[in-house]
């Protein structure tokens, strides 16, 4: 009797060890499995990494080609500029990202780059005596929306203006709060700051700031004037020498009003640039003009004398 418990124990030992032998076999094919995948996947990523490193190596190597540009300085009458200093940035793989090489305009304003590589050219150019765009040129050779091809009977030309008679504008820049409740606020050209005695009258509708802070789109309106005088747009963008004020033409009262149910064309803030006609005896000014509601920010430039010559004395003055 005795035996056969000892005989049963030990079928029931080996059954079970087999059973979890199998198990343990098992769990090592399976773990096989699981590294063989993971070996597989680790394959595939330094695939793909060297794939899109070969990629971009050759988006590179494409990007940087030899680039040849030729340029033309001239006055804004078209005259040739020579002796013009013209500064040609190369996109590039230097550690900045750009190289930038200084030539000189020669007989007839011409200038030429030649015998370098990049994947693009900025150009900026200025002279004594003459007034710089704010805006020079870009010019593709690789990628962009359109490649630049160089024609030397054809140069690029970029334009310079003479500086004629000249004079010394007062130039102020303040930035002011308005009241939200359409109480006017005073600004004096010449001294530069908000006066009883000021020539531009500000006045501003606008919700408190808690309320601003919690609405995406709310009612403003801002209203400006100039009693006995009067504002003039332009566009700086199309007029950048913006040197001598009209002699009519100017409204006395502008409203810039932005209600909520504008939806997408709404604004939080609005820019403008005036010519400003105010005063007895006339005088005029140049600025641009800033505003959201909650306050205005204001930087002009003032013939005190009561000409309407806004040119100023330097390159640096009064250009944006």
């Amino acid at each position: 009797m005795k035996s056969r418990r000892i005989a049963g124990l030990a079928l029931i030992g080996a059954i079970l060890g087999f059973f979890i032998l199998g198990a343990m076999n098992g769990d090592s094919i399976e773990t096989s499995k699981l590294m063989a995948q993971a070996a597989g996947r680790e394959e595939e990523n330094q695939a793909t990494e060297e794939s899109e490193r070969k990629k971009l190596e050759k988006i590179i190597e494409e990007s940087i080609v030899p680039i040849t540009f030729h340029g033309k300085v001239v006055d804004e009458k078209g005259n040739p500029v020579d002796g013009a200093t013209v500064i040609l940035s190369v996109t590039d793989q230097s550690e900045d990202g750009t190289t930038p090489y200084r030539v000189k305009s020669g007989k007839g304003g011409l200038f030429s780059l030649t015998g370098v590589k990049g994947g693009g050219i900025s150009v900026r150019f200025f002279k004594e005596g003459y007034y710089t765009p704010r805006k020079g040129g870009s010019y593709f050779y690789s990628h962009g929306p359109e490649k630049h091809i160089p024609d030397l009977k054809n140069p690029v030309i970029f334009i310079l203006r003479k500086m004629g008679e000249v004079v010394d504008l007062v130039r102020k820049h303040e930035v002011v709060d308005l009241p939200r409740d359409g109480t006017p606020v005073r600004f004096n050209f010449l001294k530069g700051k908000v006066s009883s005695d000021g020539e531009l009258e500000v006045r501003a509708w606008k919700p408190p700031r808690e309320e601003t802070r919690r609405r995406k789109l709310y009612d403003w309106k801002v209203v400006i004037s100039i009693p006995g005088g009067g504002f003039k747009e332009y566009d700086a963008n199309v007029d950048e020498f913006p040197f001598l004020a009209p002699e009519e033409g100017y409204a006395q009262t502008i409203e810039i009003n932005m209600p909520a149910s504008l939806g997408d064309k709404w604004k939080q803030s609005v820019e403008k640039h005036f010519y400003f006609e105010f005063g007895n005896p006339k005088k005029y000014a140049r600025g641009r003009f800033s505003t959201g509601g909650g306050g205005f920010a204001i930087e002009c430039y003032t013939n005190p004398g009561g000409s309407r010559n806004l040119a100023p004395k330097t390159d640096e003055e009064g250009l944006w």
